[in-house]
């Protein structure tokens, strides 16, 4: 997916004159954790069919009957996407992002940033119609 983004720099020559340059269009691929998601706070383990590992930053909850859940985590967390495995201990059946951490197979633990349900990016919904 790739989305438009309008700039216009603005900076000051070492003469101290300053220079409007003209604005330009930049393509950027939009990754998918960074469209706009109603987050959560926790998510219910209990509900949770399977995962999958997209990126080092980035997996996928297969929920029972709700929408997907994405959990971004902060930084990056080394070989999560090449090992395709991590672990967590839920308290009281749930995970929290401000509490929990996942653990690579290596052993490194990754602090969770986000938990948010899986939407649709409208470009998507009107090229399925």
């Amino acid at each position: 997916m790739l989305m438009k983004k309008h700039i216009q720099l603005t900076f000051r020559t070492s003469a101290g004159l300053l220079c409007t340059l003209m604005p330009a269009t930049l393509l950027l691929a939009e990754e998918p954790a960074l469209v706009q998601r109603e987050e959560l706070m926790c998510m219910d383990t209990e509900r949770v069919m399977s995962y999958t590992v997209e990126t080092d930053r980035l997996v996928r909850f297969s929920m029972k009957n709700a929408p997907d859940i994405l959990m971004t985590i902060k930084g990056f967390c080394p070989q999560l996407k090449y090992h395709q495995y991590f672990t967590y201990t839920p308290t009281n059946g749930m995970i929290c992002t401000t509490i929990h951490d996942i653990t690579t197979r290596a052993g490194m633990p990754c602090k969770i940033e986000t938990l948010a349900f899986d939407t649709p990016h409208p470009d998507t919904e009107s090229q399925a119609n």
